[in-house]
Formats: structure tokens, sequence, C-alpha cells
């Protein structure tokens, strides 16, 4: 039970180190979008 714990927190943060690395260089690409996105939320939000 503990082994499968341990096994399952590893790999998640192995998962997010993975993925943390692959958004760095996905920002670049997805910049534009994520701001607008950003940005319609922000707005959707004050209204």
């Amino acid at each position: 039970m503990m082994d499968r714990a341990l096994l399952h927190i590893t790999s998640f943060i192995v998962l997010r180190a993975i993925v943390s690395h692959h958004n760095k260089i996905l920002n670049a690409i997805i910049c534009d979008a994520e701001s607008c996105y950003a940005t319609g939320g922000n707005k959707a939000e004050e209204w």
C-alpha cells in the first residue's frame, strides 16, 4: 500500500516536471492564445 502511494506521488512529481518543461517551450507558441483567454476571462469576471 505504501509503495503504491509512493509510486503515484513520484510519477505525479515527474509528470509535473515534464509538463512544466514543455510549458516553457509551448508558452512561446500559445502565449497569444493564453493572453486572449486571460483577458476574456478577466473581462467576463468583471462584468
